[in-house]
């Protein structure tokens, strides 16, 4: 954690020359994120186990002293990171309606509605 917070304090302070070359990649995108006023920069730490430990608390606060009205933090556990996932990856829903032809019904072994529909109205998503 100490190293973490070393590290953002180094990008609020704009002393680029200790980040690594994948950073320095991104100089240009970081630099105007900088600019930007009204900008905040936010420290996600993740844990996984029950709660983060006080010394990363301590730690953070530390560094939104600091670096008031510019950075912000908050700690995620294991079912946070998990409901990210799913979230970006769950695709959206889709509502159509389509007109059933032929069609019928079973009863047995379960219910069921079955029957064909012109996919043509569908083709516009592709």
């Amino acid at each position: 954690m100490i190293k973490t917070c070393g590290g953002v304090k180094a990008l609020c302070n704009r002393r680029f020359d200790e980040f690594n070359a994948c950073f320095t990649e991104r100089m240009e995108m970081i630099e105007e994120a900088l600019d930007t006023p009204g900008a905040v920069i936010e420290l996600i730490i993740v844990y996984l186990g029950e709660s983060i430990g006080q010394h990363s608390t301590n730690e953070a606060e530390q560094l939104v002293r600091e670096n008031a009205g510019s950075l912000a933090w908050k700690a995620c556990g294991f079912n946070d990171v998990h409901l990210w996932l799913i979230d970006e990856q769950t695709p959206a829903t889709v509502n159509a309606d389509f007109p059933l032809q032929n069609c019928a019904r079973l009863d047995e072994p379960i219910t069921a509605i079955y029957g064909g529909c012109n996919w043509q109205p569908a083709s516009v998503w592709v």
